[in-house]
């Protein structure tokens, strides 16, 4: 019995963690004036070439 509780407890961790990642917000971001830098905080990363940065920072 223990057994099929630990692997309920799983599962239900496992939901609780995929809910929680679509809920999550996309990351923000921020373009460095006067240059094509665009740096996220979370997860934190920079780009430096413009197309890059226009596909992470999407308006």
């Amino acid at each position: 019995m223990s057994i099929s509780r630990f692997a309920l407890f799983c599962i239900v961790l496992v939901f609780i963690g995929s809910f929680h990642e679509v809920d999550a917000r996309p990351p923000y971001c921020y373009r460095a004036k006067n240059s094509n830098w665009c740096c996220t905080l979370k997860p934190k990363g920079c780009r430096g070439s413009k197309v890059e940065c226009d596909e992470i920072c999407k308006p």
